[in-house]
């Protein structure tokens, strides 16, 4: 069983990961929907397979990587 003080430190440190955590996430959401509207351009445009294929992985690794430095 938890001390009323614990309790209360553990309330304190839910809101505030809440609060952090919901603007990376919304920074992350950002950062996919940008992708998203990328690749759908790109693989629109170039009517090679390869090229949509290879296209696709190189953002997958780009977001990869946005998202990382995000959070």
């Amino acid at each position: 069983m938890l001390s009323k003080d614990q309790q209360e430190a553990y309330a304190k440190l839910a809101v505030i990961e809440k609060t952090l955590i919901e603007g990376l996430k919304w920074q992350a959401t950002r950062e996919i929907e940008a992708a998203t509207r990328r690749v759908a351009t790109g693989t629109a445009l170039v009517q090679l397979a390869l090229a949509d294929v290879t296209a696709v992985l190189y953002r997958n690794v780009k977001i990869l990587h946005s998202i990382a430095h995000v959070y």
